[in-house]
């Protein structure tokens, strides 16, 4: 019954068939779609935006290897990586309507080492540098990124102008994205040039592994290793 009434409802098969991840890259096995009722932490019922008929998934395993990102609930566009070996298990079930969302760290500048002087010198001075000046000079900036549909992303915050140029301080260098996918259960944040015609030519990728997506946290760690956490802002 739930099912049928999921079919049923001409609005979501319509929202479902104009999902912004329609179109998948080459080698992406995740199906995409909208989320039924009916779905608790053992089974997703969902309706794809391939045959637009609900499929139903067992994620009694993902939810048990915190591999259900999100809280899914009725109509949140939702994205599920099924298992190879049997298709009607999810390996990762991804709640795309709660990622897509402005998210933030905070970056702290480092005083501004110069050549002429020594280490040992440079950690002195800042261990003598006043709470005063400290707070003025390392003062924390918002950083982090907006994730929109049709796969756009949008930048928060800048450096100052002046930690550019002779500034005792300097801020590490934060990439920009401009456009977002998700393939195979990871996140590919891209930075994109534009051409003659207006069209996006992406330049830089970074991969990154959900780790956690909470209503309020959103963990990813990048192919480099490194785990960035952020806040939803």
């Amino acid at each position: 019954m739930l099912m049928a009434s999921c079919a049923d409802s001409e609005s979501m098969r319509q929202q479902a068939s104009h999902t912004s991840h329609m179109q998948k890259a080459e080698g992406d096995s995740t199906i995409y779609g909208l989320a039924c009722e009916g779905c608790n932490d053992t089974i997703i019922v969902m309706l794809t935006n391939i045959d637009l008929q609900p499929d139903t998934f067992n994620v009694l395993q993902a939810s048990m290897l915190h591999r259900v990102f999100g809280r899914v609930k009725t109509g949140d566009e939702i994205a599920i990586v099924p298992n190879r070996e049997d298709g009607t298990t999810a390996d990762m079930v991804i709640d795309l309507q709660q990622m897509k969302d402005s998210w933030c760290y905070m970056v702290t500048p480092q005083l501004r080492r110069r050549a002429s002087i020594s280490d040992s010198l440079h950690q002195q001075m800042l261990l003598n540098m006043p709470d005063s000046v400290r707070r003025r000079l390392l003062k924390p900036v918002e950083f982090g990124f907006t994730l929109e549909g049709n796969h756009i992303v949008r930048s928060i915050g800048m450096i100052p102008q002046q930690s550019r140029d002779n500034s005792p301080v300097v801020y590490p260098k934060v990439k920009r994205y401009r456009e977002w996918h998700i393939f195979n259960g990871r996140l590919v944040l891209s930075n994109a040039n534009t051409d003659t015609l207006r069209r996006n030519i992406p330049t830089v990728s970074d991969t990154a592994e959900f780790v956690q997506l909470r209503r309020d946290t959103l963990v990813l760690r990048f192919t480099n290793g490194t785990q960035q956490q952020y806040y939803r802002k």
